[in-house]
């Protein structure tokens, strides 16, 4: 974990408020009193730190963290006070360290203290005075990330200060602690679910986790991949209750393990705290019993834990977060007004129809459209899957009630253990609708997506219908169902270059790209912001309809803002728009110049399968000459392949993110007076269940045309798979290699 990233913990980021920014007397008197408790930490004779002898085998890695000690306490003695306090120690052990540590950045309030000393390898200790650091204010590059900062972050004081003098040898000791007011409304109240790593960029010679909960929290933990087990360490029968998780030795285990595409291996522990109401509360179930702790839920747990937290979500509330009041939203009665609009506008225009599934999907696409162009949009903000669900699903229900339309669950894709649904945040809210036999599934709706996209966060896991009243529950046992995998084949890229060869001895690239499935939900923002559909949408809604499209007053007075803010905010927009996709390209080469795109199909449509887009650019570093003659690293025309060391004993099973089949094409000019040789060395194929690496090349007139496949057949495989798998993406590695000859003729 880098420097900058020391006390960046989810849990302690959210509680950072405004601090002003005149130095008033009791300012300094503030900052005197922390500078005391920094100095009082320092001087704790804390045993977690005590001296160690670093492992041989870690004396070869750029530093080593000897110690890291977590505490919190939620709830404090009054039940509203958050502390916490993170301290921790790194041994740097080579020159790119001191580099990496030569600098901290943080954020610096009334509520919060940061403190560093710097140790030497002859013991003596140097603190570093805070009040040397300078504000340090980020990149603000559009109006969302001013927006964001000013009014939701609060503008939070970011600071950062130098560590001078630092040397191989040296240890940096950070300390950092914050407090902040907890407004609980109504129980339960929960946290969202916080995870602590054990192994990170640096090895971990000593890690304690420790928190103190109030009697009355029900504590849910899963440690994951070795990460140490939470006890309880006081008794649980007490006015408070201590947790800890402690260990030693963690290491990074990714040289170990390469390719896990995004499968948590490094040693894990997540935790959710609910403050329940008591022993007596019928919310107690919610995440398991005061004084233990609850490690999963079981099949006949999870209703009741969907609904409890349901029905809490169901009351509005309010608090104040960062200086600035907010409101958790009651979603059924927020989409009550525009349900009410949508059963009119679907009683209107589908009055008599029974096919569910017709009516779902132009209700979805009239929802896009309100909420990203049309009338709703002011309200697109508040739409998440929550709110779209409530939407959507009552309005369809007062339209037919005798259609099976349901809010279903499901945990992400990614969650690590799936059998363990700790908090809303490792949940999705979606739609499904039986029709006739079939389910179909609407998920969130969003600018860039389709009613029948594959929700990728979800594809291949258990899905859980929630029952959100007592008269559809009644008599019903749980229903669960398997949402779809990505079936092979159906993700991928098709890309198409037509590349020339400049006097600068540069390739100059028209491009072509086509992506589906996967492969466009993952790059569909990247081409599509800061574009507008407004037209194509209108167009495509009204053919549900037969409506002529008509311009609202809303809108209108949308142009007339958008009139006032172009020069400022799309224009900006573009061109950090068109970095980001220069950064994409030079990820794969060194650019030269990026010359524009052009998006050909956006794929947001039912009859567009594909996003296709178009670019060109001038990328360098490819051709060499030899004599009158010009060699071309083709090979590394479809990117820099990373080489697996298959020395080294695969210990977990390989994960991808899905199945994909990717196919590359480049028709290489062949400059006049050349002639291309070495063409027979391009062929090459590799094989077998896991997937496929092929490359084909042939010369026709003055071209030379090469197909380069890959294709991944598996989103899971075996350990006892990796000889197989390793085969054939070394093969991609070793046709980077691979030069043709353009002899001078």
């Amino acid at each position: 974990m880098h420097m900058k990233k020391i006390i960046i913990y989810a849990l302690l980021a959210a509680f950072l408020p405004v601090m002003a920014s005149a130095q008033t007397a009791s300012e300094r008197r503030a900052a005197r009193q922390k500078n005391e408790a920094n100095m009082k930490d320092f001087e704790t004779n804390d045993p977690l730190f005590k001296a160690a002898e670093i492992p041989e085998k870690w004396k070869n890695r750029s530093a080593v963290v000897i110690a890291e000690r977590v505490e919190f306490n939620y709830g404090g003695n009054n039940g509203s006070q958050f502390t916490g306090k993170v301290r921790r120690q790194t041994l740097l052990l080579d020159q790119a360290a001191v580099e990496e540590f030569g600098s901290l950045n943080y954020q610096e309030d009334a509520d919060n203290r940061t403190g560093i000393q710097i140790i030497k390898p002859n013991g003596k200790r140097v603190v570093v005075d805070m009040s040397a650091a300078a504000p340090f204010k980020e990149e603000l590059n559009d109006r969302r990330t001013r927006t964001w900062n000013t009014y939701v972050r609060g503008g939070k004081d970011s600071r950062k200060v130098a560590l001078p003098g630092l040397e191989v040898g040296d240890i940096v000791d950070v300390v950092t602690e914050l407090k902040d007011e907890i407004i609980n409304a109504f129980y339960p109240s929960c946290t969202d679910v916080i995870s602590f790593n054990f192994s990170e960029e640096y090895p971990v010679l000593r890690r304690n986790i420790q928190f103190t909960v109030r009697k009355g929290t029900a504590v849910s933990a899963v440690s994951i991949n070795g990460a140490p087990k939470v006890k309880i360490i006081t008794e649980p029968t007490g006015r408070f209750q201590t947790y800890m998780a402690s260990g030693e030795m963690f290491e990074d285990d990714t040289l170990q393990n390469r390719f896990t595409y995004g499968q948590k291996t490094d040693p894990i522990l997540k935790i959710m705290l609910c403050v329940t109401g008591g022993a007596k509360s019928k919310w107690d179930n919610f995440a398991g019993e005061p004084g233990e702790v609850k490690t999963r839920v079981e099949e006949d747990e999870f209703q009741p834990m969907i609904a409890n937290a349901f029905y809490y979500r169901t009351f509005g509330q309010t608090g104040k977060a960062n200086g600035a009041n907010y409101t958790r939203f009651n979603y059924w009665a927020t989409a009550n007004s525009f349900t009410n609009n949508y059963q009119l506008w679907l009683g209107r225009h589908f009055r008599g129809e029974k096919d569910a599934f017709k009516v779902a999907d132009a209700l979805y696409y009239k929802i896009r459209h309100d909420f990203t162009y049309g009338d709703y949009k002011e309200s697109a903000r508040f739409l998440n899957d929550e709110l779209f669900a409530a939407i959507f699903i009552n309005a369809l229900r007062k339209f037919s009630r005798t259609w099976d339309v349901q809010l279903a669950i499901a945990p992400g894709r990614h969650i690590t253990e799936r059998k363990h649904l700790l908090s809303r945040n490792e949940l999705y809210w979606f739609t499904s609708i039986k029709h006739n036999g079939k389910r179909k599934l609407y998920f969130p709706v969003d600018d860039h997506t389709k009613s029948t996209d594959d929700f990728y966060r979800l594809a291949g896991n258990d899905a859980y219908i929630v029952y959100v009243d007592k008269r559809q529950a009644k008599g019903k046992s749980i229903e669960k169902f398997r949402i779809p995998e990505v079936e092979p084949g159906s993700s991928g890229v098709s890309y198409l270059a037509n590349i020339t060869i400049n006097e600068n001895n540069e390739l100059v690239f028209d491009a072509q790209t086509s992506l589906k499935g996967v492969s466009r939900l993952t790059s569909g923002d990247l081409f599509l912001s800061n574009m507008d559909f407004t037209k194509e949408d209108q167009a495509f809604v009204a053919t549900f309809t037969k409506e002529k499209p008509q311009k609202s007053a809303s809108e209108s007075r949308r142009e007339k803002k958008v009139e006032v803010g172009k020069n400022f905010d799309l224009e900006e927009n573009e061109k950090n728009k068109l970095e980001s996709l220069k950064s994409r390209v030079s990820r794969a080469y060194k650019v030269v110049s990026y010359d524009g795109y052009k998006v050909l199909k956006s794929g947001r449509f039912p009859d567009q399968p594909e996003l296709v887009v178009s670019e060109k650019y001038t990328v360098s570093d490819f051709v060499s000459k030899a004599g009158r003659n010009l060699i071309v690293s083709v090979g590394m025309l479809p990117g820099d392949y990373s080489r697996i060391d298959t020395a080294v004993a695969r210990l977990n099973p390989i994960s991808i993110d899905f199945p994909v089949s990717n196919r590359m094409e480049y028709v290489l000019q062949i400059p006049d007076g050349y002639v291309a040789e070495g063409i027979e060395a391009l062929n090459t194929e590799v094989s077998n269940e896991t997937g496929r690496f092929k490359s084909t090349a042939t010369v026709e007139g003055k071209t030379l045309k090469l197909v380069v496949e890959r294709t991944y057949h598996k989103s899971v495989m075996p350990a006892s798979d990796w000889k197989a798998f390793t085969s054939f993406m070394n093969a991609a590695s070793d046709f980077n290699q691979k030069k043709v000859i353009l002899k001078k003729i």
